[in-house]
């Protein structure tokens, strides 16, 4: 009884072990992938369980019923999306991929036994598949982008560098699509100018923080390579210059008109303006907070002999005391902004919106007086930080300009695309 015991101890103690193995867990996943269905992902899973250790059965049994499936399954899905009227083109090349990917990682293996999946599977030549199916793709896309262009506007130049663009991620130049794509990017590039914001908050505690949000807003943009591909900014130098020959007053800038006529001079399609209504930085809140702490634990041990006259050690229990004081600073800075986005040709506002945001410092930490083992272990790990002080008001300002300065981004970014 008690040998049957052991042995299914030792049994459940290795089964358990390779669980806890590259090849056990991998193998795991594999399994699971199958009840799933997924039999692509329980190939692959299979395949990193063979080469974390390559004497390992398991995955090469499951692989001779795994792999035909996930090679039936692809097919099926392959030529599913090819009989479709209107092709995803990009779904279905990611399909050859994946499963050209699968297989080349089954032959990485080396093994004689793949010979048999391959044999016993409805495999294709997937290579030359994909060859033709991407040459369809940026046929179908190059004349798509033709048609487009004979549109003869903006946003229709646009796509059709768009489709241009796709044709040469099928198929590098195919035809004349480089020189196209360049050319309906030229026509389809909005060229806007972005003002410095106005400080409307009743301060000038932080300098010309209006003028530092807008220029973070345009920093952003420019590091945006998806947003820059088809927008022109011009720069906050040629704005100054115009202002400068036009004699524009600092206050007419604002004005509706006055911002229409330097569209105009500027030759920009979009201006963007903006005001900050509201900025504050709240004064340092520090909390100071005393606690007791009382703990009973082992403070030493003893020796004694017991009943049968062996010697054995017993913990001697004892309370231990801590005095903890408990420090916490904060501080919130607010700041909101209004953007509005003209169009400069009909003179309409095009979107306009006001934006409240919030940054705010806390930290926390901890001194003590007493045995350490006392204190909860929140107490102890913030006895483990260092001393802090909160930030200033400009190091608030600046970090809550950036935080609004992003969400406008996105915001302007939506509208301009």
């Amino acid at each position: 009884m008690i040998k049957n015991y052991i042995t299914l101890i030792l049994i459940l103690f290795f089964v358990g072990c390779s669980v806890f193995t590259a090849h056990g867990r991998a193998f795991k996943k594999a399994e699971n992938a199958q009840k799933r269905g997924d039999y692509y992902q329980s190939v692959l899973e299979c395949v990193k369980s063979i080469k974390a250790k390559p004497n390992f059965e398991k995955p090469l049994l499951l692989l001779d019923n795994v792999f035909p499936l996930a090679i039936k399954t692809y097919n099926q899905k392959i030529d599913r999306y090819l009989k479709k009227e209107n092709k995803n083109w990009d779904m279905i090349i990611k399909s050859y991929n994946e499963i050209i990917y699968m297989i080349d990682s089954v032959k990485q293996l080396n093994l004689l036994k793949q010979e048999i999946w391959f044999n016993s599977s409805e495999m294709r030549d997937y290579e030359m598949e994909l060859k033709y199916v991407k040459s369809d793709a940026a046929i179908f896309y190059y004349e798509k982008a033709t048609e487009l262009m004979q549109k003869n506007e903006q946003e229709s130049y646009k796509k059709a560098a768009q489709s241009f663009k796709k044709t040469q991620k099928y198929v590098s130049d195919f035809k004349d699509s480089q020189e196209l794509y360049e050319y309906c990017r030229e026509k389809a590039i909005k060229r806007i100018a972005i003002m410095a914001f106005e400080n409307k908050s009743g301060t000038d505690e932080f300098g010309a923080i209006g003028e530092e949000v807008s220029d973070a807003i345009i920093a952003k943009m420019l590091k945006d390579s998806d947003l820059m591909e088809y927008v022109e900014i011009v720069s906050r130098d040629q704005i100054d210059q115009i202002i400068n020959e036009q004699k524009f007053s600092q206050s007419g800038i604002v004005e509706f008109g006055q911002n229409i006529d330097l569209g105009k001079i500027l030759g920009v399609q979009e201006l963007i303006t903006g005001k900050v209504s509201r900025v504050q930085v709240s004064p340092v809140d520090d909390v100071k907070k005393y606690e007791n702490f009382k703990k009973r634990v082992t403070i030493d041990y003893e020796y004694y002999t017991d009943e049968e006259g062996k010697e054995k050690k017993r913990a001697i229990k004892g309370n231990v005391t801590a005095n903890a004081k408990i420090f916490k600073i904060s501080r919130t800075a607010n700041m909101s902004v209004s953007t509005t986005i003209l169009d400069v040709e009909s003179a309409k506002i095009l979107y306009s919106n006001s934006v409240n945001e919030e940054f705010k410092f806390e930290y926390e930490w901890a001194t003590y007086t007493g045995d350490k083992r006392a204190l909860s272990s929140k107490l102890r790990s913030l006895s483990r930080k260092d001393a802090e002080t909160a930030p200033s008001k400009g190091a608030m300002i600046s970090e809550l300009s950036n935080k609004i300065s992003k969400k406008l981004k996105r915001e302007l970014t939506a509208r301009l695309d």
